[in-house]
């Protein structure tokens, strides 16, 4: 399981690292080709969303990604994850 977490300027938390991986090695049940995960954590400009997450699953072909902003960090990341299941299931789909 390859799922890289990348917070440029940033000093995450272990607990928003940990619920990071564990969130997202769902997606290595469900995807069976997966290669890996890329995580970005950012700050925003926004004033109320002021942090955003951006989540790459590298999947041959077509990667699937998802850049979603909050107010917290763990809201961006689930607002990510509910969108790469659904380009997953579509993408599926074809």
């Amino acid at each position: 399981m390859d799922i890289r977490i990348l917070a440029p300027s940033l000093n995450l938390k272990e607990t928003l690292k940990d619920r990071t991986t564990k969130k997202l090695s769902t997606f290595y049940d469900r995807i069976p080709e997966l290669v890996g995960v890329e995580v970005t954590y950012k700050r925003t400009q926004d004033v109320e969303n002021n942090k955003a997450a951006e989540v790459r699953l590298r999947v041959p072909g077509n990667d699937l990604f998802a850049k979603k902003q909050g107010p917290r960090f763990e809201t961006a990341l689930d607002e990510c994850i509910d969108a790469l299941r659904k380009q997953w299931e579509k993408q599926k789909g074809k």
